[in-house]
């Protein structure tokens, strides 16, 4: 009996199909089993699966609701920046307002220094114009607070 190179070449490769086969029948049976698991935990989970997926739909609106509501506090905070942005540009006009009077007022005073009654006119001037801009917000405030009633 020879032993060719051929011959023993099928032989391994028919050896090895054998284990071949052997392993993916064992990995077969490893699968079957593993299915039947998820089958078992499927099986016993079914109505807490049922009851999500029941449940699910009012989760979803609760979202959109949250969702809405979060825009209309955001719209709103973006309308307290915007009306505090007014306030300081209001307020830093009136500062430059403030700042022309008094520049005025020092001007006029400085060629009539000795003139007290000038000076005098120049600070009453002052002080009512300052005392007329809180006027006019006190007069604001108490026209939207009649409205509001």
């Amino acid at each position: 009996m020879d032993i060719t190179l051929d011959g023993f070449l099928r032989t391994l490769l028919l050896i090895l199909a054998g284990v071949a086969v052997a392993f993916l029948a064992m990995l077969i049976w490893h699968l079957i089993g593993l299915i039947r698991r998820i089958n078992g935990i499927v099986d016993s989970n079914r109505t807490n699966v049922d009851d999500s997926l029941r449940a699910l739909p009012g989760a979803i609106k609760s979202a959109e609701e949250a969702m809405t509501s979060i825009k209309t506090v955001a719209d709103g905070a973006e309308g307290v920046i915007g009306g505090i942005k007014g306030v300081t540009d209001k307020a830093g006009n009136m500062m430059g307002n403030v700042d022309r009077l008094v520049s005025g007022a020092a001007q006029r005073a400085g060629g009539t220094a000795g003139n007290i009654i000038e000076i005098a006119r120049t600070v009453v001037e002052v002080v009512n114009y300052v005392k007329g801009l809180f006027k006019k917000k006190d007069d604001k405030k108490e026209d939207s607070g009649a409205e509001g009633e």
